[in-house]
């Protein structure tokens, strides 16, 4: 499959740049959810669910 060590880790090195790339975006998206979430705290938003109903949903 590889030819010599060097491919080897420059397969490593792509591998660990798309993996820190993907990291970034999951990270990005929580951050926003949680921006969210404290702008709701923050104004009093509330849902009127349980714990429960929302596990039922």
């Amino acid at each position: 499959m590889y030819s010599n060590a060097s491919e080897v880790v420059a397969e490593a090195l792509r591998l660990l740049d798309k993996f820190e790339k993907a990291q970034s975006i999951k990270l990005d998206l929580l951050c926003q959810a949680m921006s969210v979430g404290i702008y709701q705290a923050e104004n009093n938003i509330f849902s009127e669910k349980s714990i429960l109903d929302l596990m039922d949903d």
